[in-house]
C-alpha cells in the first residue's frame, strides 16, 4: 500500500469515527430530553393595602403619608430547584404600577418549566418611582435581588400558581428622613 492509499484510510476511519460519535451524542441528547418533562406556571402579584391617595401608616413614631405613586420595575425572576438547577421564569423587565393593582395581576402566563421540587424564588428589583404626598422620593433599597424561600412543586401537565403578595405598610418604612423599602414578600401557592 503507497502512502496515498494509507492517509485515504486513516482519514475515512476518522470520519466515520466522528460520525458514529456524533450519532450517539445525538441519540443520548434525544434521551435525555425525552426524560424531561414539563407542567404549566403562573405567577400573580397582588398587594394588600394601597390605593391612589390612600393613607398610608409609615412605621415612623405613628406618621402618616399618602402614597400618590408608586411604579417598579422587576426583572429575571428565577427559581431554583431542589436539585441545585437554577430555571429561568422570566428573562427581561416586568413594569408593576401597584397604585393600580386592583386584582392579582399576572405576570408569568402559563410558561412551561421542568416538573420538579423548587426551593426559592429570586428575582431584581431594576428601578422604581415613588411619590409620597404627590412628591418623588428616594426610595433605598437593601439589596436589588430579592430572594424568596418556600417550597413548591410543579407536576407533570398540571398548572401550579403562585402569588406574591406584600402589604404596602409593612413594605415602606421611614427612618430619619429616608424611605426605605423592607421585602417583606412571601409567595401563597395557588394551586
Amino acid at each position: 500500500m503507497n502512502s496515498k492509499a494509507v492517509t485515504s484510510l486513516v482519514i475515512l476511519v476518522v470520519v466515520l469515527a466522528s460520525v458514529m460519535i456524533l450519532l450517539i451524542t445525538i441519540k443520548q441528547v434525544q434521551e435525555n430530553l425525552s426524560e424531561i418533562s414539563y407542567g404549566k406556571f403562573n405567577f400573580f402579584v397582588d398587594i394588600n393595602g394601597i390605593n391612589s391617595g390612600k393613607v398610608i401608616e409609615i412605621l415612623n413614631g405613628g406618621e402618616k403619608f399618602t402614597i400618590t405613586k408608586f411604579k417598579i420595575n422587576i426583572s429575571n425572576i428565577r427559581a431554583l430547584k431542589s436539585n441545585g438547577k437554577w430555571v429561568v421564569l422570566l428573562q427581561g423587565t416586568k413594569s408593576l404600577d401597584l397604585i393600580e393593582i386592583q386584582n392579582p395581576e399576572n405576570i408569568i402566563n402559563s410558561k412551561a418549566i421542568e416538573v420538579g421540587n423548587y426551593v426559592q424564588v429570586k428575582f431584581e428589583i431594576d428601578s422604581y418611582y415613588l411619590e409620597i404626598d404627590n412628591t418623588p422620593h428616594k426610595l433605598f433599597l437593601p439589596s436589588k435581588t430579592i430572594t424568596i424561600f418556600n417550597n413548591f412543586e410543579v407536576k407533570k401537565n398540571q398548572d401550579t400558581s403562585l402569588k406574591l403578595e406584600f402589604n404596602t405598610k409593612d413594605l415602606i418604612r421611614k427612618y430619619g428622613s429616608f424611605f426605605f423599602l423592607e421585602p417583606n414578600f412571601k409567595i401563597v401557592i395557588l394551586s
